[in-house]
C-alpha cells in the first residue's frame, strides 16, 4: 500500500519527525492519482510532490467543511496534526527533501534560467503587506521538495522582468522548512553574505536559515 503524508505549512514539517505526520493509505501510483485521493478526502488546496517508493508529500492548506477527523491544520492545535503515520513512508519524505536540496546545492556556481513569477514591486500572495523588493521567480527544469520549480531570488536587476538567466552564487538553506532558496546574478557581479541577508531578509526573517555561498 502507498502513502500520502499530509502536512500543512512546510515550516513545521520536522516538527512532527518522531511521531510521524499524518499519512493516507493509498492506491495512488501516479501524482494524478494521488491528487484525484487527495480530492476525495476533501482538499481543496495542495501542493503535491512525488517522494517515490509509493510516497507523496501534501501541503494542505485548505478542506472541504468539515475538516476530517484525522487532520487539523496547524494553525488551530498543531498537537492534533500528529498521528500514526506510517514510519517508512516518512522516512522516504526525509530522503527526497534532503536528495532535492543536494540537487540545489550543485547548482551553485551554474548558469541557470529563472521565470518571474513575482515581479519587483508586487505584493506577496499570502501575505499582502509584503512587497517584493526584488525579482523573484523559479527554475522550470529543477523541482523542489513541494513539487514546484525551485524558487529564486533574483539580485542586480532593478525593474521588473519575466525571464532572467543569471548565475547562481547562493544558496539559502531553510533549517525549519523544506525548501531552500536560489540566489541568483549576473554573471560576473558578486556580492557579500552581508548584501545578500539583507536582500532577502523580507521574506527570510520568518525562517531559522543559513547561507552557503558560491566559492
Amino acid at each position: 500500500m502507498n502513502h500520502i503524508i499530509l502536512h500543512h505549512q512546510k515550516k513545521w514539517l520536522f516538527e512532527v519527525t518522531e511521531s510521524g505526520a499524518s499519512a493516507i493509505q493509498t492506491a495512488a501510483s501516479t501524482i494524478e492519482e494521488a491528487e484525484e485521493e487527495l480530492r476525495r478526502f476533501g482538499a481543496q488546496k495542495f501542493d503535491l510532490a512525488d517522494a517515490g517508493e509509493g510516497v507523496f508529500l501534501a501541503d494542505v492548506s485548505a478542506f472541504e467543511k468539515p475538516l476530517p477527523d484525522t487532520f487539523m491544520l496547524f494553525d488551530n492545535d498543531p498537537s492534533r496534526f500528529v498521528s500514526a503515520g506510517n514510519e517508512a513512508a516518512f522516512a522516504r519524505v526525509l530522503i527526497f527533501i534532503e536528495k532535492c536540496r543536494a540537487t540545489l546545492r550543485s547548482l551553485l556556481g551554474k548558469s541557470v534560467s529563472v521565470v518571474i513569477d513575482r515581479k519587483i514591486g508586487t505584493r506577496h500572495p499570502k501575505r499582502p503587506h509584503v512587497i517584493y523588493p526584488i525579482n523573484y521567480g523559479y527554475l522550470e527544469d529543477v523541482l523542489s521538495a513541494d513539487g514546484e520549480g525551485a524558487d529564486a531570488y533574483v539580485m542586480g536587476v532593478n525593474e521588473p522582468v519575466d525571464t532572467f538567466r543569471g548565475k547562481v552564487i547562493a544558496l539559502v538553506h531553510r533549517e525549519d522548512d523544506i525548501e531552500d532558496k536560489l540566489v541568483v546574478a549576473p554573471e560576473g557581479e558578486s556580492y557579500t553574505a552581508e548584501e545578500i541577508e539583507k536582500t532577502v531578509f523580507f521574506q527570510e526573517e520568518a525562517y531559522r536559515h543559513s547561507l552557503i555561498l558560491h566559492q
